[in-house]
Formats: C-alpha cells, structure tokens, sequence
C-alpha cells in the first residue's frame, strides 16, 4: 500500500515537473569546493543553468549559495533568478550535498537580507 502510494507521488511529480525532479534527486560529488555547481543538463538542454555562486564557509563541512536559473518548457526559456543555499559535507575526498534552502522569489531573498541586516546590526 505505501509503496503504490510513493509510486502514484513519484509519477505524478515526474508528470508535473520532470526536470525538478530530476534536478531534487540528482546527487553531487566533487573533490574541490571549485568543481560544485547546480548545472543540470538533461540532452542538449541545460535545465538549470548556474548564473553565480559564492562559498560562504569551507572546511570538511562547505556552505553555498548559488544564483540559478530553471529552463521553462512551455515557454522555451529560462525562467526569473532564483537562489538556493546548498550544505555539503567532505567524505573520502569528494563533498556530497547534505541539505538546502530554496529561495523561491527575489521578493523573499529581499526579506531574508533585511531581517538579517536587522539582526546583525542589533
């Protein structure tokens, strides 16, 4: 019963949105902080396309944030920017992505950086 449940979620969001999910279940393996991005090509089309990116902390435990933009079928071009914060933890030589944050809109990264600026300046 639950894996019939997990299959009907897993079709249904390959249905819906199959470079999301695709670019959710993709694993990244890299030795050097430097090699880490959040390209993501499926044939001849890069679906998520790495507009920047910045190393906030480095060490056997690394903290990115990454401007991205998706590729919009439909649309047949590159949607707005978004921006995702990404963990990655050193194993054996090669960092391996623990976590994220997705920041969905420049309306929220814009609150996110005012209540940290308030934070900070407290």
């Amino acid at each position: 019963m639950i894996e019939r449940n997990l299959d009907e979620v897993v079709k249904s969001r390959l249905f819906t949105r199959p470079s999301l999910f695709a670019f959710e279940r993709r694993r990244i393996v890299a030795s050097d902080v430097n090699d880490i991005t959040v390209n993501y090509e499926e044939g001849d089309i890069v679906v998520v396309k790495e507009l920047d990116k910045s190393v906030l902390s480095k060490g056997a435990w690394t903290t990115i944030i990454f401007r991205y933009q998706e590729w919009d079928r439909k649309k047949e071009g590159y949607g707005p920017d978004r921006f995702t914060i990404r963990r990655y933890r050193k194993l054996n030589g090669e960092y391996r992505q623990q976590s994220r944050f997705n920041i969905s809109s420049k309306d929220q990264a814009t609150k996110i950086i005012g209540a940290l600026q308030k934070w900070v300046g407290e």
